[in-house]
């Protein structure tokens, strides 16, 4: 499942037992969390129908899952950064991986468990195959090219303006991919405009700070475009040759 399906689902009230939220893109994740969240749970029960479980065994969590709701369909379990879904050996973890294998295909329909995984999900693993297979598992990649571009349109359109793409390829350029940074520095650039709509290249490289990487590519690009100007000597293009 791609995070659009995955809101384009959740809008439509189809919920699934069981979810994976992986990869890189922390902004997005917690996003499709709180959707999640605002969909399955009803406003003023959430305390009741939800739980958050760090460094416990498989059997707690399928207390957790099978443990029914108070007065709404389902309730949410989010397992945080599970061990036996991580690089490593976790303590008990061949016990807990097979208990939690046999449930998974009879979780109950009461219940919507969200592995929810800031580190990096061990595909190798048994249990970490399994999930990649399920379609609730949802990879949560940066963002690039039409897709990013999208995005930044959907952020800027509550407040009236919009970006040109080559500002977008600029914007990435210098404060890099991840959302919750972009959408800083985009709230920040539809302040600076004012009264103008869209944002332009010379917007961004006014206002955003660059980011660590992008100084040191510029100072490299500035060191490889002055070799390549050289003039045929060890001096730079413009420079007095020694005698």
């Amino acid at each position: 499942m791609t995070w659009n399906e995955f809101y384009k689902s959740v809008k439509d009230g189809s919920f699934e037992s069981i979810y994976c939220f992986t990869g890189p893109e922390a902004y997005n994740k917690r996003e499709a969390l709180a959707a999640l969240r605002r969909a399955c749970l009803p406003a003023g029960l959430e305390q009741l129908n939800e739980v958050t479980l760090e460094g416990v065994s498989a059997q707690t969590i399928i207390d957790s899952a099978e443990t029914y709701p108070v007065m709404c369909p389902r309730r949410l379990t989010i397992v945080r950064d599970w061990k036996p879904l991580m690089p490593g050996t976790a303590k008990d973890e061949e016990a807990d991986v097979e208990r939690m294998l046999g449930w998974l295909d009879n979780a109950p329909d009461t219940s919507i468990v969200v592995f929810y995984m800031t580190e990096s999900l061990d595909t190798r693993k048994k249990l970490g195959k399994k999930l990649c297979k399920l379609p609730g598992f949802i990879q949560f990649d940066y963002l690039s090219g039409v897709t990013l571009t999208k995005w930044c349109a959907q952020q800027l359109k509550p407040l009236g303006k919009t970006i040109a793409p080559d500002a977008v390829t600029e914007l990435t350029a210098m404060a890099g991919q991840d959302l919750s940074r972009l959408s800083g520095e985009l709230k920040k650039l539809a302040a600076y405009v004012e009264d103008k709509k869209q944002i332009g290249v010379a917007d961004v490289r006014r206002i955003v700070s660059p980011s660590p990487e992008y100084t040191v590519f510029m100072i490299m690009d500035h060191l490889l475009t002055g070799r390549i100007e050289r003039n045929g000597t060890d001096q730079y293009a413009g420079e007095p040759a020694a005698h």
